[in-house]
């Protein structure tokens, strides 16, 4: 069985990047499950998701009727993450499928790759640092949006667009292989 990524898109200027993100992803073996925040729906193309991934791109909570996704994921991606979404992570509030489905990956210690998009005057609020040392400290890799370095970077909203061209989904990828998901290991 090939390794299963879900993979969750928040409501910021990188999503526009979901299907290269995506892209880099399958052709790293994986098997992607597009999760989107309500607040990215504007911003992703959930058709191209869907025809690349094969599978449906979940934004509304599974109905009470409706059985849960099988086999469970074995990695996390969430690009970008947002302030409201770190927060509601470090805090632990599900209250939308993609939510729900961050904190129960988190729980679980799957390998977990954050690549944050913040902008300066959020990650002034007196919360941020401590809620990016909560997440670090219950196991996120996180990838700088700017160089694909290790620790969160802070935007000056000028350099949005710039760093949204640049960015460079094999950054990823290369965390998710450090971790131990190469995409095509075979599962005893």
């Amino acid at each position: 069985m090939s390794d299963v990524c879900t993979f969750v898109v928040c409501g910021a200027p990188l999503a526009v990047r979901a299907l290269d993100v995506t892209s880099a992803l399958v052709r790293s073996g994986w098997e992607v499950r597009p999760m989107l925040t309500p607040a990215a729906q504007p911003w992703v193309d959930a058709e191209g998701l869907e025809a690349l991934t094969g599978n449906p791109v979940r934004v509304a909570l599974r109905h009470p009727d409706e059985p849960k996704v099988t086999p469970r994921s074995t990695a996390l991606v969430v690009a970008p993450l947002t302030f409201n979404s770190l927060t509601k992570l470090a805090l632990g509030i599900a209250d939308t499928q993609a939510h729900s489905t961050l904190a129960e990956l988190l729980g679980e210690r799957v390998p977990f790759v954050a690549v944050p998009m913040v902008n300066t005057h959020l990650a002034g609020h007196p919360a941020f640092a401590g809620h990016v040392e909560t997440l670090t400290g219950a196991g996120v890799r996180w990838v700088n949006v700017v160089d694909g370095s290790a620790e969160p970077a802070v935007l000056d909203s000028d350099t949005v667009g710039e760093v949204v061209t640049r960015f460079d989904p094999a950054w990823i990828t290369g965390v998710l292989t450090r971790l131990g998901g190469s995409g095509v290991a075979e599962r005893a």
